[in-house]
């Protein structure tokens, strides 16, 4: 069973929403664009590899599927696992690389060539095999102790990958997609005997869910970005302008004339994600470019958010949950 499901990281969605509201010259703008740009390209890589595990015909009740996490092994300090399957019998970890050009391994780095320019990367073998030591790390300290494997998946189909011909570890743990199969079968027949029984397995589970910690960076800080250059107000879904008023009891595009219904609490999820939940009135009247306070005051009512503090200094806590579900 999938014990969660894949989700675009936090810094993934914020660049998106980002990406929206920051202008074109500002000169963070390239920087973002870069990042949004490899992070998107690593979900899509993600997201095949969690095609062809969907297709592994594992026993209901002898596994547990894990898309994504961020575990601690020291204080403040993370380890990522792209894929985690956890049996009863072994554990097998994917570490997806969605890369084009021709991809050449050897021990000490990972190069990609393009058309224009070489790229050097870390080792992904050494890479998943940290992972790998890290996970045992922390079975060990749960008492749990299971063999397993790792492996590098890339799924660009339209990659070459060459290696080192003195660098064997390459050829047996650097795979495409449509091998995963042949090797979660041969992992399967080599572990046949039992290591931990199903409470243990599911008791590891809900460790593991506990221990995840989503990395969420203050974008607009790590990039540097002018918070006075964005572009506020209510973006409408039809022309993408920001330029949706309130008229009556209606959101209504003032440019293109669209009815906008939930633009406005799309536009509190942008704040949520760029600046956190916390807002008050003025900062919602500014950044939703309202026309007036009363607006702006019964639109916060509107969602029974939680409040702290009283009058002019009342803040509202923005409830994501609320917000995607109205």
């Amino acid at each position: 069973m999938k014990y969660k499901t894949r989700e675009k990281s936090k810094e993934l969605e914020k660049l998106e929403i980002l990406l929206q509201r920051d202008p074109v010259n500002d000169p963070s703008r390239p920087r973002i664009e870069q990042q949004f740009a490899k992070l998107s390209a690593g979900f899509r890589g993600e997201q095949s590899l969690d095609y062809y595990i969907d297709q592994l015909p594992l026993p209901a009740k002898e596994y547990v599927i894990f898309p994504g996490l961020r575990l601690p092994h020291s204080e403040n300090s993370y380890f990522q696992i792209d894929l985690l399957i956890l049996t009863l019998r072994y554990y097998l970890m994917f570490e997806a690389k969605n890369i084009s050009g021709t991809i050449f391994i050897e021990p000490n780095q990972m190069t990609q060539t393009l058309p224009d320019k070489v790229k050097s990367y870390q080792n992904p073998i050494q890479q998943v095999e940290n992972q790998q030591f890290h996970l045992e790390n922390l079975m060990e300290k749960h008492s749990l102790f299971l063999p397993g494997a790792s492996f590098v998946v890339m799924t660009n189909t339209s990659s070459i990958i060459k290696s080192n011909p003195s660098y064997p570890a390459a050829a047996k743990k650097v795979i495409r997609p449509d091998t995963i199969r042949t090797k979660t079968e041969a992992i399967s027949k080599y572990y046949q005997q039992n290591m931990i029984d199903r409470k243990e397995l599911l008791k590891f589970a809900r460790i593991l869910s506990k221990l995840d910690t989503p990395d969420d960076p203050d974008v607009l800080s790590k990039y540097d970005v002018d918070e006075a250059s964005l572009l506020k107000g209510i973006q409408c879904i039809c022309c993408q302008s920001f330029t949706v008023r309130k008229h009556r009891r209606y959101w209504i595009c003032v440019k293109c004339g669209a009815p906008n219904e939930d633009a406005h609490k799309n536009a509190l999820i942008d704040y949520y994600h760029l600046y956190g939940p916390a807002i008050t009135k003025k900062k919602c009247k500014e950044f939703l470019q309202l026309e007036s306070d009363s607006i702006t005051s019964k639109l916060l009512r509107s969602f029974d958010f939680p409040t702290t503090g009283e009058r002019k200094n009342r803040v509202y806590h923005l409830s994501l949950e609320k917000l995607q579900l109205l």
